[in-house]
Parts: structure tokens; C-alpha cells; sequence
């Protein structure tokens, strides 16, 4: 808490390669939502440029691909009550949570920090050898077409696994969501 949040992918992507030799150890593979994805994509595709043994899979959930123009108009730099606005509005977020303002004081720059990353980080089109899987709402502000552009991230046809919700569809089908990853994760280990 007592650190600068991240408000760049380049620190955020450095900070997980000091790792990366725990991280590639074994057999592993990456599950990321949201700006998660974003993340997991650039952290592979800068494990392949340097050779290092890449995820057996990635899943991408309510993202659209990192190299598409972001539909929605960026949030990080909106004044404070017109941020914790936005926030509501994405239903992620406790609304106990949003209304304690303690809380939210330390919260919101790192909020800020995420969304400045979500807003402004767009990728290099890298096909990855490893396979993708993209995991989405239906419901979700993400296009068909910023979903099927994940096939460019990869040398490799890519699943899409749609569910009936929005952006945070993932508290609704969390088990089917993980009964679907095993079955990807034993298929790809076999």
C-alpha cells in the first residue's frame, strides 16, 4: 500500500519477468480477466520472444484483444464522483465498498492505476504458439469482432466460450468456468 500503484503495462510486465524463472518452472498456464488477459497475453508474448517454455494455454476472459481499439471511453482520469460512478455502474464492485469512503481513498488510485492500463495499453500482434481459449459475456460491451481478434494472437485456432452475463459473468458460472479450464488443461496435457 505503500508504493506507487503501476499505471503502465511496461512496470507491470517488468515487475512479473523478475519472476518468470518460478513462473516457467513447470508446466502453467495463464487465466486472465479483464485487463487480466491483457496482462497474460504480454507476459507470453515476451516469454516467447526471449525462449522461455510457454503457458500449455491462456485464457482470456471479458477482454477484448489487446491489439483492438478500445469501444468505451476511458474512466481513470474522471473527476472522483464521476469515477466512483462508472464503477457502479460495471457491478464488480461491493456497493458497500464504493460507499465507504475510508476505504475508497485508498482504493481509488489503485482503481485509477488498473483503468489507466485498461484504457491506454494496446499490444503488438505477436501469434503466440501457445493455444487461447476466450472466455465472454454475452452481455458484456465487447464486440464480436474484438473477440474473434484473439485469433491473431495466436498460431493456433481459438476457442470462445460464451455465457449468459456481463463483464463479471464469472461470479455466476465460476464452476462451469473451471470444469471447462480442466477439461482444456487435461486435453492439452495428453
Amino acid at each position: 500500500m505503500g508504493e506507487p500503484a503501476a499505471d503502465n503495462m511496461l512496470d507491470v510486465i517488468n515487475e512479473l519477468l523478475s519472476h518468470s524463472e518460478f513462473i516457467t518452472s513447470k508446466p502453467y498456464a495463464f487465466f486472465g480477466h479483464s485487463l487480466g488477459s491483457r496482462v497474460a497475453y504480454e507476459l507470453t508474448s515476451n516469454f516467447q520472444r526471449s525462449g522461455k517454455p510457454m503457458p500449455i494455454k491462456l485464457f482470456a476472459s471479458a477482454s477484448r484483444a489487446p491489439h483492438t481499439k478500445n469501444n468505451k471511453a476511458s474512466i481513470y482520469d474522471l473527476p472522483y464522483n464521476e469515477f466512483i460512478a462508472e464503477l457502479k455502474s460495471l457491478n464488480g464492485t461491493p456497493t458497500e465498498v464504493l460507499e465507504n469512503e475510508e476505504l475508497m481513498a485508498l482504493l481509488a488510485p489503485l482503481l485509477r492505476a488498473d483503468f489507466k492500463i485498461a484504457d491506454t495499453y494496446y499490444a503488438e500482434v505477436i501469434p503466440l504458439s501457445s493455444p487461447i481459449r476466450v472466455l465472454n459475456g454475452k452481455h458484456d460491451q465487447i464486440s464480436a469482432q474484438q473477440l474473434n481478434a484473439w485469433q491473431d494472437l495466436s498460431q493456433h485456432p481459438v476457442d470462445v466460450s460464451e455465457f449468459d452475463g456481463g463483464h463479471f459473468f464469472i461470479h455466476q458460472y465460476s464452476a462451469k468456468m473451471v470444469k471447462l479450464i480442466n477439461q482444456d488443461l487435461l486435453q492439452q496435457l495428453n
